[in-house]
């Protein structure tokens, strides 16, 4: 399932469930916006920015849960599309060597930041959020 049939998923289920003050919204920005502004992060800082297994989602893997990650078994990936080719035999891409449980946590937290902040657009609630 791709994100556009999550949105229409959403829509179908916010339809359906309207009638009983219910709200389905689909949030893109926890994926979209973030790993636009997460890979842009990255890259500034001279590594590759993207890949599956590699900086941006191992460190938030190593953040969540620590034993789904082997560091052992860190190397260079491919490289293309600055990490968002196709995976090496391995079946990885990217960079996951400076990966770190700290970078996890700043990725995660702009994630859920972003998609608060769409959450609140959605809903038409002005200003910040109270902790």
């Amino acid at each position: 399932m791709g994100l556009d049939d999550l949105n229409a998923l959403a829509n179908r289920l916010d339809g359906e469930f309207s009638g009983r003050n219910i709200r389905v919204f689909y949030i893109s920005d926890v994926y979209a916006l973030a790993r636009k502004e997460i890979e842009q992060e990255i890259k500034a800082s001279g590594q590759v920015a993207g890949g599956h297994g590699g900086l941006w989602d191992t460190s938030e893997t190593m953040a969540s849960d620590p034993s789904a990650v082997r560091p052992d078994e860190f190397a260079f990936g491919t490289s293309d599309q600055d990490g968002n080719g196709p995976p090496n035999e391995a079946g990885f891409s990217g960079d996951p060597r400076q990966s770190s449980v700290a970078l996890g946590r700043r990725f995660g937290e702009k994630r859920i930041t972003l998609a608060v902040a769409e959450i609140r657009r959605d809903l038409g609630v002005a200003g910040p959020c109270r902790r």
